[in-house]
């Protein structure tokens, strides 16, 4: 697993992810949520990928913890998805990549921001963090691992 101190810089190009939104406080309370993603939309099949997913966290609040977060798919054609489901877009930029356990994500976003960020010459920029579940990612393996991506110059 990749530890706080040596994330992955990658360049991502600007992408399209839509899916259904949920206001949180917590990272641990998105299992139901995504159970409701999949459950209303899992049949969905105009995505890039039928075996890739996305969390978007965005919309953070400092004073309460919160966060908007959109389990979704990335779209082979946005012109025809669902009215029920909502776009966000991910820009296209530098992101830091940090791996993490499914149980973890929570532990290791505070970690980046209160103790990677202080340490490294890196900011973090506008827009959403996101997480991204693979085409061999099964979240009933216990210890399964994704990868997270937080956008960040120098």
């Amino acid at each position: 697993m990749t530890t706080i101190d040596d994330p992955r810089m990658v360049q991502r190009d600007a992408f399209t992810v839509v899916g259904l939104t949920t206001r949180a406080t917590d990272e641990a309370d998105l299992g139901a949520h995504w159970s409701d993603f999949e459950r209303r939309h899992g049949a969905y099949t105009d995505r890039i990928n039928s075996e890739e997913a996305f969390g978007v966290l965005f919309d953070f609040d400092a004073g309460t913890g919160s966060f908007t977060y959109l389990a979704g798919v990335e779209p082979s054609d946005e012109t025809d998805t669902p009215a029920s489901l909502e776009h966000v877009e991910i820009p296209g930029g530098t992101y830091a990549v940090f791996t993490a356990r499914l149980d973890e994500i929570g532990t290791l976003m505070d970690r980046v921001y209160d103790e990677w960020f202080p340490s490294v010459a890196y900011e973090r920029t506008d827009g959403p963090a996101f997480e991204y579940y693979g085409p061999d990612f099964d979240p009933t393996t216990a210890g399964e691992t994704l990868d997270v991506f937080v956008p960040v110059s120098e």
